[in-house]
């Protein structure tokens, strides 16, 4: 349902629907102290359309979850069409891993595929 809203240019959808995805992959007691209160953060920003602060939310909890993860840039990915594309592309590649056990790479990637919302510069 996510991928479709972002195919369907609902991106505030979206970004809500994969905090949602990421949250809901293991109980919320077993996430690292504060990523679960950063993806919540990030997810209210995107329901404002906040996205420059969403996106700090983010990477904020990319920071909890994988200390040492380099975050991705929208700048890497070029024109705004490369950026949507590289979204989906992501997106697809976390679900084939929740699909194949790797649910710690799936979050990951979900949470690296929103660190794309920034606003490039």
């Amino acid at each position: 349902q996510a991928v479709q809203s972002y195919k369907d240019d609902k991106v505030i959808e979206g970004a809500t629907l994969l905090c949602d995805v990421v949250l809901m992959t293991r109980p919320r007691s077993s996430w690292p102290e504060g990523f679960a209160e950063a993806v919540d953060s990030a997810k209210d920003s995107f329901q404002k359309a906040n996205f420059p602060e969403g996106v700090g939310h983010v990477k904020k909890a990319i920071k909890i979850f994988k200390p040492g993860r380099t975050n991705p840039s929208s700048k890497d990915a070029g024109q705004l069409g490369s950026v949507a594309q590289a979204i989906m592309n992501t997106i697809q590649s976390a679900v084939e891993n929740f699909q194949a056990g790797n649910a710690d790479l799936g979050v990951l990637q979900i949470l690296e595929s929103l660190a794309l919302l920034a606003p490039q510069s």
